[in-house]
């Protein structure tokens, strides 16, 4: 966009004689100190903002999850499923009669 800008100002002049700009090859651009900061400054900004975006993306997207969990979790077949789990646990603690539980339960449980 800056080359065709360029290239357009400079080839109406060009043009008068007889000379057409095919291409503008642009090496280097400097800016002062003022603009560097202040670009960088609104980049930063941008990423800020989009990450902001993501991050309310995914609260929207976990919140959904948590309300599928939640009706899921409500049915009657799940709390049977919860009950023989907390029974599984009472009779581990109970079988182990160990101060390590966690490695008895490591031992014991199927979900390990």
């Amino acid at each position: 966009a800056l080359s065709r800008t360029i290239r357009e100002i400079i080839g109406k002049t060009a043009s008068s004689w007889g000379i057409f700009v095919e291409a503008i090859l642009i090496n280097e651009l400097k800016f002062s100190k003022d603009l560097q900061t202040d670009l960088s400054s609104v980049a930063k900004q941008l990423r800020l903002g989009q990450s902001k975006v993501i991050a309310a993306e995914a609260e929207v997207q976990s919140a959904r999850l948590m309300r599928e969990a939640s009706d899921f979790m409500n049915t009657p077949a799940a709390i049977q499923i919860r009950h023989l789990d907390t029974m599984l646990n009472l009779s581990l603690i109970h079988i182990c009669r160990c101060r390590r539980i966690e490695r008895c339960r490591s031992r014991w449980s199927p979900y390990h």
